[in-house]
């Protein structure tokens, strides 16, 4: 049996959204990382547009259809509402919703971060020795989750913020629109797995929540630790395991490597 991986980035970025994703799907006949419209790194976002985008995800999928027996899909972001609309369209074998922003924005995001952190600092320092160690022990504890933040905001300044139009997000919450509207008046089959961080910047949890109302066939996987890019942050490691389990439907023979990460995002 042949069987295909289409990818769906999200909303202003591209296919490296997935980061080491890609490394761990090999087993796959083919894997094809769908380009939205306007996304294609020349920033024309004149060709962002629903129609536009809603037959770029539905000609990769068809285009693989005829050549595979199976699709999958992995979606983040934008890229997991749109799978969605596939999954309503098309036969899909599985699908992976990472983030998917069928609802936003998280107005809860900064007060649970907050929280967080703050957890993580009572953890860490107040503890037994000295000043010195606590203060060493706490900015160990906090590394990778700045880390976390930085590529985010990496993200946010170099690829969002400067594309960040009218037009864009127009488009963008139309887009949405129409989608939801698709997946409430079409029920989608298809057994999809759910991935969200308690820490998502973006996507609230009413998203999880609102599509596993309507997806008959789910999992759901919370991390109370992630945000919003989980696949590139310190504990893409732990998501990926989540995906390639989940696709596969069996265990890893080896468990995948922690990412080496270094003080700002590359």
């Amino acid at each position: 049996m042949s069987v295909a991986l289409m990818t769906i980035h999200g909303f202003l970025t591209d296919t490296e959204d997935f980061g080491r994703l890609y490394d761990y799907v090999g087993w796959y006949d083919e894997v094809v990382a769908c380009k939205i419209p306007g996304h294609d790194g020349k920033v024309d976002f004149s060709k962002f547009t629903v129609q536009a985008t809603l037959r770029a995800v539905l000609r990769t999928f068809d285009k693989l259809a005829e050549k595979h027996d199976a699709v999958d899909i992995v979606g983040f972001s934008m890229g997991g509402a749109l799978a969605t609309y596939v999954c309503s369209k098309r036969k899909v074998r599985k699908a992976v919703l990472v983030a998917p922003a069928n609802k936003y924005f998280n107005l809860n995001s900064p007060l649970a971060t907050l929280k967080f952190y703050i957890g993580k600092f009572k953890n860490a320092f107040f503890q037994r020795g000295s000043v010195a160690h606590r203060l060493n022990t706490t900015g160990k504890a906090l590394e990778p989750h700045l880390y976390n933040a930085s590529v985010s905001m990496d993200i946010a300044l170099k690829r969002m913020l400067p594309n960040i139009s009218v037009h864009t997000f127009q488009v963008f919450a139309a887009l949405i629109k129409t989608i939801n509207h698709q997946i409430e008046t079409h029920k989608v089959s298809t057994p999809c797995l759910l991935v969200w961080g308690q820490l998502d910047e973006l996507v609230p949890e009413a998203s999880i929540d609102y599509l596993r109302h309507l997806l008959p066939t789910n999992l759901y996987i919370k991390h109370h630790d992630i945000g919003h890019a989980m696949l590139l942050g310190s504990k893409d490691h732990v998501v990926i395991t989540d995906i390639v389990e989940y696709l596969s439907n069996k265990k890893l023979a080896k468990p995948i490597p922690k990412k080496q990460i270094a003080s700002k995002p590359n």
